[in-house]
């Protein structure tokens, strides 16, 4: 009962900020700008150093703003998870009612949540964390899983 309660009260107030953000005309949560692709474009930060290859060479080069923009199917169907209603803040930390590209991305901000993965996704899915830390794509360095 509780763990349905506090659901609701996620998903409620999460709704409602996002409306009230939306309607307000301005951008400030991060759904917000992060959905608003000429804003995105005109706040972004020019990446300083090439991103590394990898096994299969060099990556291709996306724009920083492209990067983090959030719009399409893809976020279509994001919108439709259960991971969607947790908000931004819930993975990234930061602060979600800030206008201000740098307030938003102030203090304990994570930009890479998956670099946390026992923290922040470990109380939910204990078992793809597990596996994940051995995985060949985690950190640095190739990992392999003991299988004795």
């Amino acid at each position: 009962m509780i763990v349905a309660l506090v659901a609701w009260v996620i998903i409620s107030c999460r709704h409602d900020y996002i409306t009230k953000g939306g309607d307000s005309g301005t951008a400030s949560s991060c759904e917000a700008c992060h959905t608003d692709y000429t804003l995105l474009k005109e706040v972004y930060t020019p990446d300083t150093a090439a991103p590394p290859g990898g096994c299969g060479g060099t990556a291709p080069h996306y724009e920083p703003y492209d990067r983090v923009y959030m719009g399409g199917d893809n976020y279509e169907a994001f919108k439709a998870t259960s991971h969607y209603p947790l908000g931004c803040t819930y993975c990234h930390n930061g602060n979600d009612q800030s206008d201000d590209k740098a307030t938003a991305h102030s203090g304990d901000f994570i930009r890479h949540p998956s670099m946390y993965a026992a923290d922040k996704c470990g109380g939910c899915h204990p078992n793809i964390v597990a596996d994940a830390a051995t995985s060949l794509h985690h950190g640095t360095g190739q990992k392999r899983k003991k299988h004795w």
